[in-house]
């Protein structure tokens, strides 16, 4: 009888532990919708906000989609007296905890546009520095705790603390025959890029980079240049792109027709886990930071190419680092890869596939389109449309 009565019990145990385990569940990806979509635009994902705007309504929200900064142009409308003509309006995500506004409009005395105000907000919403009724051809981001501002006279930069107080006036020295003046104000690895302007013709306009202190670190000789990002900066040289190192030695050669660019307006990243996308003979490819071709260049209807967790997609598809097609899907949107899974779908249905190329679940959602900003992917947020406006939904695990 004992026997039977221990046998029983281990049965039961072992019956208990069978269904134990099968009330696990693999998690899954979801969403929760941060916002509805009612929103025209979005910026990137910078410093723990996002700008959000429809029609001169312009918010900024933290990564929950709560509404932390309610009304970025209320200074705005203060000193026009009325609602801003959008046109002239830049709205800047978050640098340094100061996000920038500016407006611009036609100045009759000077027979031109320039950024006649400008203020910058805190991330508690109150106001930061306050240009007002200047005349300036432009004002940069707070980069590194300074805020450069180019005047209206040729080869002077103002630079300012984050209080809004001017340090000094800094000049460029291009030579005697020459204007020069900020090209990219975003000092990238410390160097900024510049250009330098014949005062005699317009057209010849060459371009370089400077050091923090306005000197003269690689001179003007390019045709185009792009911020420093990771110790390599896109140069243009006959048309084509290539890059420089820090020194302003050419690493890779020029043979380049564009580029993708990651956060284009903080960090202006080329390269990402060591891949830039490149475009070649009218194709699309990836390279690595020595320039070897990592993706072929057939592919011609995409641009972004940008890899995460090992995948980049492509044109119906995603590709490893080897270049091979892994996943073959045909889609009309491809997201990045984030935690093992990517949405992907067309118009009226979307849903999330893993590194296999295989749906994870059965759920779908109905929506217009989804963005494919990577500053959105790095947190988990996408971007969707519904009936022409744009709203944030989180991914989550179920």
């Amino acid at each position: 009888m004992r026997k039977s009565i221990l046998q029983i019990t281990m049965v039961m145990a072992l019956l208990l532990a069978i269904l134990s385990g099968c009330g696990d569940k693999v998690p899954t990806p979801g969403l929760n919708f941060i916002t509805e979509a009612v929103y025209e635009e979005f910026g990137e994902c910078a410093e723990g906000f996002i700008w959000a705007r429809d029609n001169t309504k312009v918010q900024y929200l933290d990564y929950e989609g709560n509404v932390v900064i309610d009304d970025a142009l209320e200074k705005l409308r203060e000193i026009l007296g009325g609602e801003p003509n959008m046109d002239g309006v830049f709205i800047d995500d978050f640098h340094d905890g100061l996000a920038l506004i500016t407006y611009s409009a036609y100045d009759s005395d000077l027979g031109y546009d320039c950024i006649q105000q400008a203020y910058f907000l805190q991330t508690d919403g109150s106001l930061g520095p306050v240009f007002q009724d200047v005349a300036f051809w432009e004002v940069g981001s707070c980069v590194n705790g300074k805020i450069l501002i180019i005047p209206e006279e040729e080869d002077a930069v103002y630079v300012y603390d984050k209080a809004g107080v001017k340090e000094r006036t800094a000049t460029i020295d291009c030579g005697p025959d020459r204007w020069g003046g900020i090209y990219w104000n975003l000092p990238g690895d410390g160097l900024i890029a510049y250009y330098s302007l014949s005062k005699t013709d317009s057209e010849d306009v060459l371009f370089g980079y400077l050091d923090e202190n306005f000197q003269v670190a690689i001179p003007a000789q390019f045709e185009d240049v792009r911020p420093f990002n990771q110790g390599l900066a896109v140069i243009v040289k006959d048309d084509k792109c290539g890059f420089i190192d820090k020194t302003g030695t050419v690493v890779i050669e020029p043979l380049y027709e564009d580029f993708a660019v990651e956060d284009m307006a903080y960090s202006y990243r080329v390269f990402t886990d060591g891949y830039a996308a490149m475009k070649l003979d009218g194709r699309w490819g990836v390279i690595d930071k020595t320039g070897k071709q990592v993706v072929p260049f057939i592919h011609k209807d995409t641009a972004y190419l940008l890899f995460r967790e090992g995948l980049a997609p492509v044109d119906y598809g995603y590709v490893d680092t080897t270049g091979e097609k892994v996943i073959q899907i045909k889609e009309a949107y491809l997201l990045l890869f984030v935690e093992g899974a990517a949405m992907v779908g067309s118009e009226g249905s979307f849903y999330f596939i893993d590194t296999a190329g295989e749906p994870i679940t059965k759920k779908t959602w109905d929506f217009d389109a989804v963005g494919d900003d990577s500053s959105f992917a790095d947190q988990n947020i996408i971007i969707y449309e519904r009936d022409e406006k744009w709203g944030l939904a989180q991914v989550v695990w179920e």
